[in-house]
Order: C-alpha cells, then sequence, then structure tokens
C-alpha cells in the first residue's frame, strides 16, 4: 500500500482523532494551517495522540510556524519545517494526500 501524506489543518481534537485513526506505518502528519496551533500545548508527553503513532514522521509547514511564533517551540520539541516548495513536492510525490480539519 502506498504512503499517506495527511493534512492535519486544525487543532480540533476530533480532527486530530480522526488522522491518528487513519494513519499507518510509513505516514507523514505534517501541521499545516490552524494545525501548528498543537505545537503551542504540546508536551511531548508518549500519551498524546500524534507521539503514540510509530513509524509515522511528523513535520509543520514553516511558513504558518512562523507565521503564530510557534518556531521556538517546533525547535523544542524537534519538529521538521518544510517550506512550501518542500510541501508541494511532498504532496505530489505521495500516494495519495488525505486533510484533517
Amino acid at each position: 500500500m502506498a504512503t499517506s501524506l495527511h493534512l492535519l489543518m486544525s487543532a480540533d481534537p476530533r480532527a486530530v482523532a480522526d488522522c491518528v485513526a487513519f494513519a499507518r506505518a510509513g505516514d507523514t502528519i505534517v501541521l499545516v494551517d490552524r494545525g501548528v496551533d498543537l505545537l503551542a500545548y504540546w508536551t511531548g508527553h508518549p500519551a498524546e495522540p500524534l507521539n503514540a503513532l510509530d513509524n509515522v514522521s511528523l513535520a509543520a509547514l514553516e511558513a504558518d510556524v512562523l507565521a503564530t511564533g510557534l518556531a521556538r517551540r517546533a525547535a523544542e520539541l524537534e519538529m521538521a519545517l518544510w517550506s512550501d516548495a518542500q510541501w508541494v513536492e511532498q504532496v505530489c510525490s505521495a500516494g495519495r494526500a488525505l486533510s484533517w480539519k
């Protein structure tokens, strides 16, 4: 099965839960738009939904992180930041892209 790119576009707990429920090993979740708000209160604790995923890559859209003033927090969490060009490249190369809002 091809890997999926999950665009988590909201910090709404329902969107996060749905995204996590559909993510599989080898997939990537990227925080986009209001999804980067998760960085503000993410403790990194293993019980948190996104940390509980095995073999799923996490990233955030750099422009959205910078716009919300969360760059320092992203660095603390060692979150990979993607440029707009990288984001487009990832969407085009993914087996499928799913949006969660």
